[in-house]
């Protein structure tokens, strides 16, 4: 858990955006109080409970709802998804595409800046080319997975009707 915690302090975010997505998890689907969601992550991170073990933790909290982890980071190194194949028993995957420039807005919204130009203006040509390179590594690691167990939805679909195969995918 703490080098979850040196990585998403490293992630050029804005602080607002930082951290949040497992206090919200804790808090939403444990039921536990701000304060005792973030008590109890810093504890996981101060006694370096493997992260394994938080997800088996916040699984158990949910239960029986099914915990979805939706990390754009998991996307960028090929070893995390495979490492999500090796903890979690015929896991499901849903790869959610996004227009590169939905996702480059996106970046702007929540402060990540993925490069400068020369006069230090913000540059977003990196945010296209991460786009590119997620896409890439994700291809290659369901080549390996049942298509049984995978499904794409685009991002721009969820807005319509298209919802019911996630749904439907998630239930079965």
């Amino acid at each position: 858990m703490d080098a979850r915690r040196r990585l998403l302090d490293s992630e050029r975010r804005s602080p607002e955006n930082a951290h949040t997505g497992l206090l919200d998890a804790l808090v939403v689907g444990g039921d536990l109080s701000p304060e005792e969601a973030a008590s109890a992550v810093a504890k996981a991170e101060r006694t370096e409970q493997p992260t394994r073990e938080v997800y088996r933790w916040l699984q158990t909290l949910i239960a029986p709802q099914r915990l979805v982890n939706k990390s754009p980071e998991n996307a960028r190194l090929l070893q995390i998804l495979a490492r999500g194949e090796r903890w979690f028993h015929d896991a499901l995957y849903i790869h959610l595409v996004r227009s590169p420039a939905a996702m480059i807005q996106s970046c702007k919204e929540i402060g990540i800046v993925l490069g400068y130009t020369k006069s230090g203006a913000p540059s977003w040509f990196g945010a296209e080319l991460l786009w590119v390179q997620e896409q890439r590594i994700i291809e290659s690691f369901l080549v390996s997975v049942p298509e049984e167990r995978q499904t794409l939805i685009r991002f721009e679909d969820l807005y319509g009707i298209r919802i019911g195969p996630c749904i439907d995918f998630v239930t079965s």
